[in-house]
């Protein structure tokens, strides 16, 4: 990827974090260096392998459709070890 695509991604990324309220979803954490896109349930697409510009028009759809969030990295990466009945996070 060339520098320019590469800048307009982390653009285009910061840009949709902000839209979706810029900050974390469990423990509002506004760090933007921290915040990642995630998918409230898991997907089977593996989106690693596609274009930054392809992920970002496809996380401005799912956006839409309600089926994506912020969360923080380490939010995002222990939300499946331990969920409450309601599907939310219980935090020590």
């Amino acid at each position: 990827m060339s520098k320019r695509q590469n800048e307009w991604a982390k653009r285009a990324r910061l840009a949709l974090i902000r839209e979706l309220g810029g900050q974390c979803v469990y423990c509002g954490t506004r760090e933007e260096s921290e915040l990642q896109i995630d998918h409230r349930k898991p997907i089977d697409w593996p989106h690693e392998h596609y274009s930054s510009s392809w992920r970002i028009s496809l996380y401005r759809r799912e956006a839409k459709a309600g089926l994506i969030q912020v969360a923080c990295s380490w939010c995002n990466k222990s939300k499946g070890q331990r969920k409450a009945p309601q599907g939310r996070l219980l935090f020590a």
